[in-house]
C-alpha cells in the first residue's frame, strides 16, 4: 500500500471515531447535540443558539428539561453551563444579535438521558413531546441557570418536575391514581388537588377518566376560596397550577360546559392573556405568586392541576 492508500486509510477512520463519537438531537437538531467528551465526563448535551434583540442584553435564563431512568442518587440531577455569550456584529443599528453556547452534563449515563425541552428567556427553543411521553424514561428533570454578563455570574437550580410510573407513559396517565387532596368542602363543591404535575391535556384526560373536568372559576368567591385551598394544601414551592380554561377555539371557554369566561382575574398590569409565542391557550392560576393573578401558558408544560 502507497503512502497515499495509507493517508486515506487513516483519514476515513478518524472521520468515522469522530462521527462515533456524536450525534445529532433528532428534534432539536442543529442548535443541540450529543458529544462524548471523554471517559471521565462522557456524554454531555451541546446546545447553541443565535437570536435578535431590540436592546442591551445581559440577563438571561436558561431552561433545559430531559427524561431520564429512575436515578439511584436523587442529589445528582446534572448540571447546565452556559460556556459563551457574546453580542455579533450587524449592519442594523437598532437590532443586536447574540450568540449563546450551553452545555448540560447529565446525571446518568445508562442509558443517556433524552433532552425533552429547552427554553431561553421565555422563548422556546425546542419541544420534543414525543420523548417527553415516552415509558421507558420517566423522570423528567429540570435544569434552570440564570446569568449576568456584567458579573459574569451563573447560578443555577436543578428539580425533578415529573416522575411516572415505570412503564406508565403521559398518554396513558388517566388509566392509573394519582396523588392528591380533596380539602375541605368549598361554596357548593368539592375539588380535587393533584399532587403529581402533568400537562394540561393529561390533568384533563385523568379527570375526565374519573368523571370530572378541570375546575372552572365563575366568580370571585369561587376564585378566593379555591386560592386559599391551594395555598392550605400544596407545598411553598409550588406556583403555578392547571384549571379548565382554555382558548382553542379562539375564545376563552371553560372545558366543562364549554361556557365562556365571564368572570375573569387575568394580570392585566403584565397584559395577560397574551398568547406569548402564539402557543399559550391553557389557564393556570398564580398561588403565592403576582396577586395570585390568571395566566395563559403552554398547554404542553407540566404543572400541579385542580
Amino acid at each position: 500500500m502507497n503512502l497515499k492508500g495509507v493517508f486515506i486509510c487513516v483519514l476515513v477512520v478518524l472521520v468515522q471515531s469522530v462521527l462515533a463519537q456524536r450525534y445529532p438531537h433528532p428534534v432539536c437538531a442543529p442548535q443541540f447535540q450529543y458529544v462524548h467528551l471523554n471517559s471521565k465526563l462522557g456524554w454531555v448535551g451541546f446546545g447553541s443558539t443565535t437570536f435578535l434583540d431590540s436592546s442591551s442584553l445581559h440577563n438571561i435564563t436558561l431552561e433545559v428539561i430531559y427524561a431520564t431512568v429512575e436515578l439511584e442518587n436523587y442529589s445528582n440531577l446534572g448540571e447546565l453551563e452556559i460556556t459563551h455569550f457574546h453580542q455579533l456584529r450587524t449592519l442594523k443599528t437598532n437590532v443586536r444579535q447574540w450568540n449563546v453556547l450551553y452545555v448540560v452534563k447529565f446525571s446518568t449515563q445508562n442509558p443517556i438521558p433524552d433532552v425533552i425541552k429547552t427554553v431561553l428567556n421565555g422563548v422556546v427553543l425546542c419541544d420534543d413531546k414525543v420523548r417527553a411521553s415516552s415509558s421507558q424514561k420517566p423522570v423528567h428533570v429540570r435544569l434552570l441557570l440564570t446569568y449576568n454578563d456584567f458579573l459574569k455570574e451563573q447560578k443555577f437550580t436543578a428539580k425533578v418536575i415529573n416522575r411516572f410510573p415505570t412503564g406508565i407513559s403521559s398518554s396513558d396517565i388517566s388509566s392509573f391514581n394519582i396523588e392528591g387532596v380533596v380539602p375541605r368542602q368549598l361554596t357548593g363543591r368539592k375539588v380535587f388537588i393533584s399532587k403529581m404535575p402533568l400537562s394540561w391535556f393529561d390533568g384533563q384526560s385523568f379527570c375526565k377518566k374519573n368523571g370530572f373536568t378541570l375546575t372552572s372559576i365563575k366568580s370571585e368567591n369561587e376564585d378566593n376560596e379555591l386560592n386559599q385551598a391551594l395555598k392550605d394544601v400544596l407545598a411553598e414551592d409550588i406556583h403555578w397550577v392547571w384549571v379548565g380554561g382554555n382558548s382553542f377555539s379562539g375564545e376563552w371557554r371553560w372545558i366543562g360546559d364549554g361556557s365562556l369566561v365571564d368572570y375573569s382575574n387575568w394580570d392585566v398590569k403584565d397584559g395577560e392573556p397574551n398568547n406569548y409565542n402564539n402557543n399559550e391557550h391553557c389557564m393556570h392560576l398564580r398561588v403565592r405568586w403576582i396577586e395570585d393573578k390568571w395566566n395563559d401558558n403552554d398547554c404542553a408544560n407540566i404543572f400541579h392541576f385542580v
